[in-house]
């Protein structure tokens, strides 16, 4: 990891010390549901293995629906999605099934595990009633390591604890 490139990036990004408009990178407005309004059950079994399916939700869903867009990044493997989001597989079906809320290092994870582009990843995260914002060390190296493609979540934990910062996992 070229921690140099790192450090510049931050002293160019990391509000306060640059010379940005919090109002151009900060998300603005509703994104029209909450995780909270994802109906239970969103969830299907199929061939043996837990999948996201955007026909459950779909079926499910009343008035509140998120875009074809974020539903397409969920016809995954739960496992498969687990493993590679670094969380617990029961942690992720207690997620999926609402029977708790994720913290919002784990919706970056599994924004990881997704492969998701930033703006992606930023809405996600408020899906999940949390903000990527670039007044924060930490968000703004979760932003360097996904314009430079790199999911790789253990290179993101060291680069965090580099900077003395907390882990995600």
């Amino acid at each position: 990891m070229n921690y140099d490139e790192l450090d510049l990036y931050i002293e160019k990004n990391l509000i306060g010390m640059g010379y940005k408009n919090p109002a151009d990178v900060t998300p603005r407005g509703n994104l029209g549901v909450s995780l909270n309004k994802m109906p239970r059950g969103s969830m299907e079994r199929v061939h043996g293995k837990d999948t996201f399916s955007k026909e459950a939700l779909v079926e499910k869903n009343t008035s509140d629906t998120l875009d074809d867009e974020f539903y397409s990044f969920f016809n995954l493997d739960l496992l498969e999605l687990a493993n590679k989001s670094h969380i617990d597989y029961y942690r992720l079906l207690s997620i999926v099934n609402k029977d708790v809320l994720p913290k919002k290092e784990e919706v970056i994870c599994l924004g990881f595990g997704l492969m998701l582009d930033y703006d992606s990843l930023a809405k996600l995260v408020s899906l999940g009633g949390y903000r990527l914002t670039l007044t924060k060390k930490a968000d703004v190296i979760v932003k360097y390591f996904i314009e430079n493609e790199n999911y790789d979540l253990e290179e993101l934990n060291q680069a965090l604890n580099h900077y003395h910062l907390d882990l995600l996992f």
